[in-house]
């Protein structure tokens, strides 16, 4: 028991050196690298890409590696004397291992990116604590992905073998805590499966990135056709885990009394306000995963001017549509239907579900949830390709923010306002995630005259798209005539 005692503080040692300094370095490492000029001079080198950043990775970390080395001797000990199991073990340090992986990958592209040494490691080990320490928090409401983006679901899982044994009072702890398997549809999927599954699709991804900045420092994160397919596969992960805990019912209810909250009031709320909530979270969060997916594909002026040159060299009838300088607007078209898609298939459970005392997904839905988001997405695509990333992230913010605090002003004036506050609201596209929830809602009172703000958003956006189109038809025709 003594001996199985150490193996778990060696562990968090060993994932202070590995993860959190080695990331650090790594960031700190590449972006030497790239002020010195070597980057330059690798790339001259006649090695593959993947080479290239395969040896940056296993080596900027090396000194800590050495150092995990000189803890691994106590931790086999710890496992030779406590008699652990190689299932649990093993299971542990394989993900340890990928999560190392990812993490070290991540702040080489951070350092590529961002042109300074201290922000490149303070955002590298920031990304790191909000993958460990917040997102993991998602999975209470059924976003079991975010947790396993770390290794404690894992550790959980084997707690019983890679701790002391439990006796008396404590006999029942383990079991509290751990969790034999994670469902994903109507499947029972080990944590261990499903880290590296999970785990693995990130890093393929973050090493097609940096192999893609590796040839051409100019070329987008990531190509056209394999970004709309790494958002289906996620929006596939994430409707795997939320539907089976949907059927369960009582989703913030039961975190709520899990975690210990003695407020009887939040133990009572309705099965109609869980749902509301739960569809409004999974709209939030398709969208937190679209935006950044369509401003990673979406061309600027200078990725366009080149195209354009391109094509008029070779004598081509159009820019080759999975080409960095091709419009990405089908390929977000594609990416927003879907993300909708599944919003609506996870709001249709909820509102079918006795559990959450369901009062019908009306067929129109569909249409609405779809077209919501569809609406948002062609909105920041044509922002990018006509004003540029930086000028559609700040219009995203402060169009977005200033008639929700507008809202909120008016509300806690007087309550009389609130029906102002809601068409206010309207004219934000951060409130797309409410708009179709209180659609629904008012539609299940029989209340058509509410329906007011759901037009507003959907008029005033469509009208902005509209107008973006306009505009981005005559800049791309400037650029082509400039070329």
């Amino acid at each position: 028991d003594a001996a199985r005692a150490a193996f778990l503080p060696l562990l968090i040692v060993q994932a202070v050196i590995v993860m959190f300094a080695g990331t650090g370095g790594v960031g700190a490492g590449i972006l030497q690298e790239v002020e010195e000029g070597m980057i330059e001079y690798q790339r001259l080198t006649p090695l593959t890409p993947l080479a290239k950043v395969l040896g940056y990775l296993f080596g900027l970390p090396a000194r800590q590696y050495v150092s995990f080395a000189v803890t691994a001797i106590f931790s086999a000990l710890s496992i030779l004397v406590g008699k652990i199991p190689f299932k649990a073990w093993g299971s542990v340090y394989l993900v340890f291992f990928t999560s190392a992986i990812l993490y070290h990958l991540l702040a080489l592209i951070t350092g590529l990116i961002i042109k300074s040494r201290w922000r490149a490691g303070v955002i590298s080990l920031g990304l790191v604590v909000l993958l460990n320490f917040v997102l993991p928090r998602l999975a209470n409401f059924g976003f079991i992905i975010f947790s396993h983006l770390t290794i404690l679901p894992v550790i959980m899982a084997n707690f019983l073998d890679l701790t002391p044994h439990w006796r008396g009072m404590f006999s029942t702890v383990p079991e509290a805590i751990s969790s034999p398997s994670v469902l994903f549809f109507g499947l029972n999927v080990s944590h261990l499966a499903f880290s590296l599954v999970v785990q693995g699709s990130l890093i393929l991804t973050f090493i097609v990135i940096l192999v893609r900045r590796w040839r051409d420092e100019q070329a987008h994160l990531l190509g056209k056709g394999y970004a709309v397919g790494f958002l289906i596969w996620i929006q596939v992960i994430l409707l795997g885990n939320v539907l089976p805990l949907l059927e369960r019912g009582s989703v913030i209810t039961g975190v709520l009394k899990k975690r210990g909250f003695f407020v009887p009031e939040m133990y009572s709320i309705s099965g109609t306000f869980e749902a509301r909530a739960l569809g409004i979270i999974y709209g939030v969060i398709s969208l937190l995963i679209l935006l950044p997916v369509i401003s990673c594909i979406t061309p600027q002026e200078d990725t366009q001017m080149i195209a354009f040159r391109r094509r008029k060299k070779f004598g081509q009838s159009h820019i080759p549509w999975f080409a960095d300088g091709a419009t990405a607007a089908p390929f977000v078209w594609i990416a927003a239907g879907l993300s909708g898609v599944a919003w609506a298939i996870v709001v249709q459970h909820l509102l079918t579900l006795p559990a959450f005392e369901g009062t019908g997904f009306p067929p129109p839905a569909w249409a609405v949830f779809t077209g919501v988001i569809l609406v948002v997405g062609a909105l920041f695509h044509f922002l990018i390709e006509t004003g540029g990333r930086r000028a559609a992230w700040v219009t995203v913010f402060l169009a977005g923010f200033v008639p929700l605090f507008t809202s909120l002003v008016l509300v806690s004036i007087n309550n009389r306002y609130f029906e102002t506050a809601e068409y206010v609201v309207a004219l934000s596209a951060l409130s797309a995630p409410w708009q179709p929830i209180q659609w629904i809602n008012q539609l299940a009172k029989g209340d058509a005259a509410s329906f007011g703000p759901l037009v507003l958003f959907l008029g005033v956006h469509l009208a902005l798209c509209l107008l973006l189109v306009i505009a981005w038809r005559r800049r791309r025709r400037e650029r082509a005539a400039r070329a």
